[in-house]
């Protein structure tokens, strides 16, 4: 069986006739021949000789027309790429109100009583039902075939304009895809109406895919001299079908637009042009375009919970526009990322995560995307209005944004730390500067409102908070006598307040609220620090450490408040604990 469409104007024009493609399916063994003759088979020219010939891309408004790749497989023969309900959503979309009166009703309201279909070479079984909505026959045939819903669509919009057709005929639903309605004849009456339409139509896409011993005059991966018109005295174009969509398009509608139909994408082509041989044709001109303009790019697909993002977010016309570069998932497939001009949409399992320009995703992209420290999108970003600030969770940790403290990024151990400290509800609050790191990328301090977050190879990510923070920076930090946190600060309730110490690799700090934080170093902080442990606490350091020099012997005490800790010269420090 082959297709031979008239050439014709848009078919949004409600004036034109309604286009035919294809002949019927019994009269496939006997057209053969009369078929390889009238569409002129190509060359068969291999892919490295096309560089001889290369084709011709035409620049439109909607992007680069290419005759060899009108839509890519994978976009293509995507069957599940919408649900029923989403193809509802869509028709919805399109009619906002149906002018139908004794006619049949608009697409987004039409219903029909659907056949079961056994599975055959092309297609799986397809169930019917009483009064099904065209929507679910859309999704349904498209996933029993392999063939995109979407492209279903477009193929009903360029036959027959029904999805934006407020008041269509009966006979726009009984050919709504063209299948089996030849050029030279009418269309096949045993094929009529809309599920034997967009069924048959779907089922001969595969066809051309798959059936090669039938379909092998105009392969994929060769160049062939394409008609631009019906009429063969308007010549050819040589194309290099790049994919098997593409040929399958060109065997539904055999030829190819020529300059005037590219000139004006909603135009009439030589039409226009009283002057002129009418040499236009506009099938696969209009199937390319109404693709374009409905769902984006005809060579990157937008599916799964991305597209739900996609949609939801306003789809094509919304917030994040037209698709710029393929989905990307990670290898267990629970986290996807998407490119668009308006941002990233991205997935978590069933979660679409939206990422539109701004400081966030910036900062996500300069850490090299999903394939830096940051991670894959694990959330949506936090936004709260009580302090102006936006928080996003990476599967590698976060970006923070503040008002006052700018955008940051918080990644690795630091970020398991602030995740230990509630993020920005905890006392770290908010990140004032990005992490400062040795060149290992083994030991980082990073500041926050409420102090400091560590990550270190040995003693692992700590928060260092409140007064003990400003202790700690005023002894230098990590490149002071303290040296890093080992532990995460410790505190009780005392008459007063609260109390609190940490551990450092060169000591200790204490924070009392009647004593004062207290910074325990050297000799006298690893005695402190071997008492505490041992669970036989000599209590809060009341003072600083006091130093005298005798003789050129240095002696130093410290007290607290259950005794005191004195070490003299190099000796080892002595703990004195007070007589009660």
């Amino acid at each position: 069986m082959n297709e031979h469409p008239v050439s014709s104007p848009p078919a949004q024009a409600p004036d034109q006739g309604r286009r035919r493609r294809q002949r019927p399916l019994g009269l496939l063994v006997a057209l053969l021949v009369a078929v390889g003759t009238a569409i002129v088979p190509g060359s068969g020219a291999t892919v490295a000789e096309a560089a001889k010939d290369p084709n011709t891309i035409t620049k439109t408004p909607l992007g680069n027309f290419d005759p060899g790749n009108l839509i890519t497989d994978e976009v293509f023969f995507t069957g599940s790429a919408l649900s029923a309900g989403q193809v509802q959503a869509f028709l919805k979309s399109k009619v906002a109100k149906c002018a139908a009166t004794d006619g049949p009703k608009c697409l987004k309201d039409f219903t029909t009583t659907t056949k079961s279909v056994p599975k055959n070479a092309y297609c799986k079984a397809y169930k019917g039902a009483k009064n099904e909505k065209a929507s679910a026959i859309i999704a349904k045939v498209g996933k029993a075939c392999g063939v995109s819903p979407k492209v279903l669509l477009v193929l009903l919009q360029k036959e027959q304009s029904l999805v934006t057709s407020t008041a269509p005929t009966q006979r726009q639903y009984d050919f709504a895809t063209g299948f089996a309605c030849p050029d030279d004849g009418g269309c096949n009456p045993e094929n009529a109406g809309f599920f034997n339409q967009v069924y048959g139509a779907a089922r001969q896409f595969q066809r051309y895919a798959v059936a090669k011993d039938v379909y092998s005059w105009r392969p994929a991966g060769k160049v062939h001299e394409i008609q631009y018109h019906p009429n063969t005295s308007c010549g050819t174009q040589t194309v290099l079908i790049k994919n098997k969509a593409t040929a399958g398009l060109y065997y539904y509608t055999p030829y190819v637009p020529n300059a005037a139909a590219l000139k004006d994408l909603n135009g009439n082509g030589d039409l226009s042009n009283k002057n002129t041989p009418n040499c236009s044709s506009f099938g696969n001109r209009n199937f390319w375009r109404g693709f374009t303009e409905w769902f984006g790019s005809t060579s990157i697909a937008v599916t799964g919970t991305v597209q739900k993002a996609w949609l939801a977010n306003g789809g094509l016309d919304g917030t994040f526009g037209k698709q710029t570069k393929s989905q990307v998932c990670s290898k267990n497939g629970r986290y996807c990322v998407q490119t668009f001009a308006g941002g990233t949409l991205a997935s978590n399992k069933t979660t679409g995560i939206a990422m539109p320009k701004g400081a966030v995703r910036t900062a996500w992209v300069k850490q090299k995307s999903q394939k830096g420290a940051l991670g894959w999108p694990a959330a949506a970003v936090s936004c709260r209005k009580k302090d102006d600030t936006c928080v996003q969770r990476f599967t590698g940790g976060y970006v923070a944004q503040g008002r006052s403290t700018g955008t940051r990024v918080v990644s690795g151990g630091i970020a398991k730390a602030w995740k230990a400290s509630k993020t920005r509800n905890g006392a770290l609050k908010m990140p004032r500067a990005n992490a400062k790191c040795t060149k290992a990328g083994t030991r980082c301090t990073q500041k926050f409102q409420g102090g400091y977050a560590t990550a270190h190879s040995k003693y692992g990510n700590r928060a260092v908070v409140g007064k003990i923070a400003t202790r700690w920076a005023k002894a230098k930090l990590n490149k002071g006598s303290l040296g890093w946190p080992t532990k995460n600060q410790k505190c009780s309730k005392v008459k007063g307040g609260k109390a609190c110490y940490q551990y450092f690799s060169g000591g200790a700090i204490a924070s009392h609220p009647r004593y004062g934080t207290r910074a325990l170093t050297g000799k006298i902080g690893k005695a402190w620090v071997k008492t505490q442990k041992a669970g036989k606490s000599i209590g809060w350091p009341t003072g600083g450490r006091k130093c005298t020099t005798k003789k050129g012997v240095k002696t130093c005490t410290q007290k607290f408040t259950k005794g005191k800790i004195t070490y003299k010269g190099k000796g080892a420090a002595k703990v004195v604990r007070s007589k009660r």
